[in-house]
């Protein structure tokens, strides 16, 4: 199917890793599969939706974060450097290059995006991810997002890292330092 024993190990290990390399296993297996099983274009994406990803606009448009940070006032600029971005990774975004999922879902928690959940599927979508309903950590911050305008910003993602540090899962980035018990 395109991977082998490692590959197929290092995923059951890691399903939260959204590390480009383990996406990219990941997405092959599932056109493997797709392929293989003869699975419509809706089975492959529901496959792939259960692994937080997503076939249908993987890098459709990747200049979307770029634009998000260009677009960003100074203040979230100096909240994302503070929780989420070194200056160094700011360039790394601003040039085009691909986000992890953790990353992502960070930013535009702080940006205040709408918590609406088909803008949210657009723009992970984008890069080749989505709010699964199979993993537990996109359940938390998809329940944050149905909450809808309760707590927003850094406040929302401390929220949201709290209670997966209580579940064992892994953090988005920020809050650096925090303490979150």
């Amino acid at each position: 199917m395109g991977c082998n024993k490692t590959d197929i190990y290092r995923w059951q290990c890691n399903p939260y890793s959204t590390h480009q390399t383990a996406v990219k296993h990941k997405l092959l297996v599932v056109e493997n599969a797709a392929r293989l099983f003869d699975l419509t274009a809706e089975q492959a994406e529901s496959l792939a939706n259960r692994a937080g990803l997503s076939l249908g606009a993987a890098g459709a448009d990747c200049r979307l974060l770029p634009c998000l940070l260009r677009e960003c006032t100074s203040q979230q600029r100096n909240l994302l450097y503070q929780t989420v971005l070194s200056e160094r990774m700011l360039q790394y975004y601003m040039a085009g290059r691909q986000p992890g999922k953790q990353v992502l879902l960070a930013i535009l928690i702080l940006l205040n995006q709408t918590a609406e959940k088909a803008v949210w599927q657009a723009q992970l979508g984008a890069y080749g991810y989505c709010l699964s309903d199979s993993l537990a950590n996109d359940l938390v911050v998809r329940w944050f997002l149905s909450l809808g305008e309760e707590a927003v910003g850094l406040r929302l993602l401390n929220r949201v890292n709290t209670v997966l540090y209580e579940l064992n899962l892994p953090l988005l980035l920020g809050g650096a330092g925090k303490s979150y018990r």
